[in-house]
């Protein structure tokens, strides 16, 4: 027997597409592979590595935005303290990484940011005003979560806007639940389920 599903979709996606701050989130994507249970064996206990691409500050020294991102994404509550890197131990296990693509045109497919050679084609196009990213969780190529988001205004790497940005970014990457691993959810676009 089907079941009525009221049209809840639009309010959903204004929800998780949530405004903080002046940051703006896309609503994330999971795939089927992402067990947050496995995320302490991943990057709790061990490096997980962070990969950057395009400085979002240009004129800043990289290393001096890696930092900021970095402790900003560690202290972002997701599913188990996770510890981010820029430069990873060689306890890091090598298939597991995090990318960080930012001002590309637009929003960028996890499977685009988690393969290295379509990855290289996306050049910064800064916009005056406003910071956009793409980020993806990858299992080697295979991107196990994704979202983007963009900030206007940021007031510099380590001002409130833009660790509003990573902060918003890292706990929707990391979840405590893989929405499409519950036992009879039916995807947000169907009206009647099965």
């Amino acid at each position: 027997m089907a079941r009525f599903r009221p049209l809840v979709v639009l309010p959903l996606v204004a929800l998780l597409a949530g405004c903080v701050d002046g940051v703006t989130l896309g609503a994330p994507d999971f795939a089927h592979q992402y067990r947050p249970t496995e995320m302490g064996h991943i990057g709790a206990e061990r490096d997980l590595r962070v990969e950057m691409y395009n400085n979002p500050y240009p004129d800043v020294d990289r290393r001096d935005v890696e930092a900021a991102i970095q402790a900003t994404m560690r202290r972002a509550p997701t599913v188990q303290p996770l510890q981010f890197s820029f430069t990873p131990d060689e306890n890091a296990l090598p298939n597991y990484r995090v990318v960080l693509l930012f001002d590309a045109y637009r929003p960028v497919a996890g499977r685009d940011l988690c393969d290295d050679a379509i990855r290289a084609k996306y050049t910064p196009e800064p916009v005056e005003g406003r910071i956009r990213m793409s980020a993806a969780f990858c299992q080697s190529e295979i991107p196990l979560t994704q979202i983007s988001g963009r900030v206007s205004e940021p007031n510099g790497y380590d001002g409130e806007r833009f660790q509003s940005l990573i902060m918003e970014v890292t706990k929707q990457l990391f979840p405590l639940r893989n929405p499409k691993l519950e036992e009879g959810r039916c995807p947000d676009f169907m009206l009647f389920c099965p």
